[in-house]
This record gives C-alpha cells, sequence and structure tokens, in this order.
C-alpha cells in the first residue's frame, strides 16, 4: 500500500492584529514516502544525544518542533550539497601531510560548493586509500587540502571515474516554541540533539524510504 504524505506552510502577514486582509505566502510539499513518522515525542537533555534516522535509504524531510516555552534546542544534522562524477585522469591525489585532491577542470566550488569545514566523500577512486570520507581544512577551485591525519595514495592522474559528494555537518538553533524544517538530510547519518540549559522537549516528523 502506498502512503501518501503532504507539508503545507503558511506564513501570513497583516497590519491589523486580528490579521483581517493578510498577505499569505505557502509553501505545498508532496511525498510518497515508505516510511513516515508524525509527531514523535522526544525528550532532550543537556548532554548531546541521538535520535537514529541512519536507517533510512532515503530522508526528504525532517521537521524538529521546540515545545518548551523557555529552553532552546541545538539540532545538528549532516546535509548534502551536490555530488560530481569525474573523468578519467580529471582527479590527482597527493600522500603527504597535509594532503590534497587536485581537479583540472577546477570545479570544487562551481560545482561541488566545497569551503572550510565540508566532508569530501569520495567513492570508486582508484588506489583503495583514496576512498573515503575526509575533512577539508581549505578549498579553492582546483585543490582540496585535507586534514593531516588522512593517509592517501599518490595518484597524480586517477584512472577510473571516481565520484565526490560535498557533505557538512550543520547546527541549528531552535528557540522555545520554534519549528525547523530540513531538506538533503544525508543518508546514513543520524540527527543530534541537545538541550541548552535545561532538558526538553521536541516532536520529530520525518518523511524517507
Amino acid at each position: 500500500m502506498t502512503d501518501y504524505a503532504r507539508l503545507q506552510l503558511a506564513l501570513e502577514v497583516s497590519a491589523a492584529s486580528d490579521y483581517s486582509r493578510p498577505k499569505t505566502y505557502s509553501i505545498l510539499v508532496d511525498e510518497t514516502p515508505d516510511e513516515s513518522r508524525v509527531g514523535d515525542i522526544y525528550e532532550v537533555g543537556t548532554t548531546a544525544q541521538t535520535y537514529v534516522l541512519s536507517h533510512l535509504a532515503s530522508n526528504t524531510l525532517l521537521l524538529i518542533a521546540n515545545k518548551s516555552a523557555t529552553n532552546t534546542v541545538l539540532a545538528t544534522v549532516r546535509i548534502q550539497k551536490a555530488t560530481k562524477t569525474f573523468a578519467a585522469n580529471a582527479l590527482g591525489f597527493t600522500a603527504a601531510a597535509p594532503c590534497t585532491i587536485t581537479d583540472d577542470d577546477s570545479t570544487f566550488l562551481s560545482a561541488l560548493y566545497f569551503a572550510a569545514g565540508d566532508l569530501a566523500v569520495v567513492t570508486n577512486a582508484a588506489e583503495a586509500a583514496n576512498s573515503g570520507t575526509f575533512l577539508v581544512q581549505a578549498a579553492v577551485a582546483g585543490t582540496l587540502t585535507l586534514a593531516e591525519t588522512v593517509a592517501l595514495t599518490l595518484d597524480a592522474n586517477d584512472t577510473g571515474t571516481p565520484t565526490i559528494v560535498s557533505r557538512r555537518d550543520i547546527t541549528i538553533p531552535i528557540g522555545a516554541g520554534q519549528v525547523v524544517v530540513v531538506g538533503a538530510v544525508t543518508v546514513g547519518s543520524d540527527l543530534t540533539l541537545q538541550a541548552i540549559t535545561a532538558a526538553c522537549t521536541v516532536e520529530i516528523s520525518y518523511l524517507g524510504t
């Protein structure tokens, strides 16, 4: 049996306190998820804790509502920015710390939107050690400089067709009574929640497969 889900967000703006003659801005999202959770009540403490999403094959929408009247919650999620498959001999890898990945076409900024602090997820590299998840220390159009602990294999011209995905962990403060909607949450990652001053309750809904 197919499930159907619809998210509708509406913003009303009026010059009158009774909201007469408002201007209305609305967003409507339709999905057909294989798995969904609506209104899951979750207790959040002052120590960071994990709300499991990693079992999902895809996660198209995540909604977090802070039910506290006074307390802020920090929500950390991993989002995917972009992905690109490179032609043979387009990428190069160095082995000396700090290791680098070079792109002959100089598309790390224009196509993958890399910035310092992002994660570069490399798959299908010709050398096994060059596939993995690497922390980016610095990014320019043709070069990613990686964390010094990364041990790559020297390969000036990767003969395969490797793929690189750019991802980033973002932390969102959700104030008392506020709601946050996040899309493009990375598959295989979880949601981390932490209350700032005292334990409180959040309500979590998600759509996925």
